[in-house]
């Protein structure tokens, strides 16, 4: 079902509740916002500090809504389309995010903790912004996000696990991503001058399971540097994760062994000039 139907059915549903079509007034949305509906078009609507927790709104229209303060606690909020909404402030603890689009969202003070944000666009946003904790938060609430031309200039990063996000063309000048586990990430054309990547996890073996048969060893695959600025980048004691070993958990980021120049100008297609190590 397309986006253009779901949106149909929550206009009727909208219809029958008696709140009308387009958007929704305050008086209306604090007795009668539904606690379920299936693209829904609240576009632009005021919903501010609102109880809104445990909704099941998916892939609802809320482009530009008003959501400050607003109590989104264990809400579902799957394919929901936030760009520019206002989400200062908003609690969205246990909440799930996957899918949506948060371009250019306001998010200064939103409230993470067990937050579901797989495969959340938020390119170009500006994490200047943020204090450095909010910033980890979200990132690590985030899996296969689109952090295209995202601003992380000077945040500290250090010891996270990013895996599959796609960073190309970012802003991480004098990023601190020490320890940080860089796994199949998009880093082409990025800016990673005066970074430290020193002990960063930039590189795994893919591993393919062959029914009963022991793993086998598959390609290296590493966080993609293809284009990517680094002069003055740090790459001391970069290294490259194996699942060979046997290592899981938290721990394995400690049994990495030691990558050298050659593995990351060929897998990570690095232009190592200007870098420091590894």
């Amino acid at each position: 079902m397309d986006r253009s139907v779901h949106r149909l059915i929550g206009l009727c549903a909208m219809l029958i509740m008696g709140t009308g079509v387009g958007h929704v007034s305050v008086a209306s949305t604090t007795s009668r916002m539904p606690a379920t509906c299936e693209g829904c078009d609240f576009n632009r609507t005021d919903l501010h500090n609102l109880d809104l927790s445990g909704v099941r709104w998916v892939g609802v229209d809320l482009v530009g809504a008003d959501l400050r303060q607003a109590n989104l606690q264990n809400a579902s909020l799957d394919g929901a389309d936030l760009e520019g909404a206002d989400l200062r402030g908003a609690d969205l603890r246990n909440a799930k995010l996957n899918g949506a689009d948060m371009r250019a969202a306001r998010l200064a003070g939103v409230i993470l903790f067990n937050t579901r944000l797989d495969g959340v666009d938020l390119s170009s946003q500006d994490f200047t912004q943020f204090a450095d904790g909010n910033v980890r938060t979200l990132l690590t609430s985030c899996r296969g996000c689109d952090l295209r031309a995202a601003v992380l200039f000077g945040k500290d990063l250090g010891a996270l696990s990013l895996e599959g996000d796609d960073l190309s063309h970012a802003d991480l000048h004098a990023v601190t991503l020490k320890g940080a586990a860089l796994f199949s990430d998009d880093l082409r054309d990025a800016d990673l001058r005066e970074a430290d990547m020193s002990g960063a996890v930039l590189c795994s073996h893919e591993i393919e399971e062959n029914g009963n048969a022991p793993p086998l060893a598959g390609r290296i695959v590493c966080a993609d540097l293809s284009g990517a600025r680094l002069v003055g980048a740090t790459l001391r004691g970069a290294r490259l994760c194996d699942p060979r070993d046997g290592v899981s958990g938290p721990s394995r980021y400690s049994a990495c062994r030691p990558v050298d120049a050659a593995i990351l100008v060929k897998y990570a297609h690095a232009d190592l000039a200007g870098a420091i190590g590894p």
